[in-house]
């Protein structure tokens, strides 16, 4: 029954879903960047940075991604092969690091924040709410309730390469940053997504009926590199 109605609520994501996708990101980006007038802008996991199609300047972003094709077709004038569990980045004074839809695909997405603290004046976190009524990768509905290990088995089988890490989550995220004297503030945001994001019609009657935020904003200020 959980395999018929997941079926109903796929679809294949096109160049449609992946514009929008950056459209509404750049969006959101936008009155940040504005704000902070980062120096430079490390986009952690980036793939592409599509988002520069709407916002900001190529010249001062660095895309880091682990996947070669990735980099070769990102936006950035910079970028840099590397896994985002080891950042090859030393302090960088005027720095914001963005981590969107990264961590919870990383075995590990605690090291990774971990280096984007020491290296970083301002982090930007966006996660999915993964404790919502739809898995929001694979769009599997009502994932609370299938065992933990059954939903991975699944999600191997039917995604393959695919990895989510469901220990990411905004509760967990905030228990680890509070444990970083240097951190003085944390702004947060839930969010939803614009409706031409979801995989189909029936997962988006699922996460908005449930009235519960699609995706967490975490936007940390690490103030010691700023004195």
């Amino acid at each position: 029954m959980i395999r018929a109605l997941w079926r109903l609520t796929l679809f294949r994501q096109s160049r449609r879903y992946s514009k929008y996708r950056s459209l509404a990101l750049a969006k959101l980006l936008a009155p940040i960047f504005e704000h902070l007038k980062p120096r430079i802008i490390i986009d952690v996991g980036g793939y592409q940075s599509s988002w520069l199609k709407f916002v900001g300047n190529p010249e001062d972003v660095i895309t880091v991604d682990i996947d070669p094709k990735a980099l070769k077709n990102s936006l950035a004038a910079h970028k840099v092969l590397a896994d985002a569990q080891h950042l090859p980045f030393r302090k960088l004074r005027g720095s914001l690091l963005l981590a969107i839809s990264i961590l919870e695909h990383l075995p590990r997405f605690n090291k990774c924040l971990k280096d984007m603290i020491e290296i970083g004046d301002w982090i930007l976190i966006q996660i999915p709410n993964l404790r919502g009524l739809v898995e929001p990768h694979t769009a599997i509905p009502l994932p609370l309730i299938i065992p933990r290990s059954m939903l991975k088995a699944i999600i191997r089988r039917e995604f393959p390469g695919l990895y989510v890490n469901f220990l990411c989550t905004k509760n967990n995220l905030i228990k680890i940053l509070k444990q970083y004297k240097d951190i003085s503030t944390i702004f947060i945001w839930d969010y939803v997504y614009p409706s031409r994001l979801f995989h189909g019609v029936l997962s988006m009657l699922f996460s908005y009926l449930s009235f519960l935020p699609h995706a967490h904003l975490l936007l940390i200020r690490i103030p010691r590199h700023q004195e």
